[in-house]
């Protein structure tokens, strides 16, 4: 029951890693090419980019790719997940102050968009909390495994 119940949340992580990139690069492209909305665009490639990332992370998990000895990669993994949600928050803020200084018009779909940015920006602030919380769970699960002994409850067969 445990190992199914763990592999149902890796599937859970991975499709929803790639969910979120498909349509952070799909929003990036349509913002960029249809949408004339530059801040929006590079929001988008930049959320895309770290689903792809933290879609990477788990299935190099998965394949029992990090071990004690290359822990250091999911440290890493951490603090540019601390990074990217310190950038997204900023620049969350920072687009809704403009939005609110500068944006007279009513909500405008094409053209630059403060408020529009700052959905992105979320999403980006989103992707950086995931692979932290997720780097971090990783690497727990290695430094108990390291300690204890070798489990795999995503792999193990019943």
């Amino acid at each position: 029951m445990v190992d199914r119940k763990h592999k149902i949340k890796f599937i859970f992580k991975l499709v929803g890693a790639i969910t979120g990139a498909c349509v952070g690069i799909s929003a990036g492209a349509a913002f960029k090419f249809g949408l004339n909305n530059i801040d929006a665009s590079i929001f988008g490639y930049i959320s895309g980019a770290f689903a792809i990332v933290t879609a990477v992370m788990h299935v190099y998990y998965a394949k029992r790719r990090f071990t004690y000895d290359n822990s250091h990669l999911l440290k890493l993994l951490m603090y540019v997940g601390c990074f990217v949600q310190l950038a997204g928050v900023v620049s969350f803020v920072v687009y809704l102050v403009l939005g609110c200084l500068y944006q007279t018009e009513e909500f405008i779909i094409v053209g630059r968009n403060y408020f529009l940015t700052c959905v992105w920006c979320f999403m980006t602030w989103k992707w950086g909390f995931f692979l932290f919380l997720h780097a971090r769970t990783y690497y727990k699960e290695i430094m108990k495994t390291a300690e204890d002994g070798f489990h795999d409850p995503i792999n193990e067969e019943s």
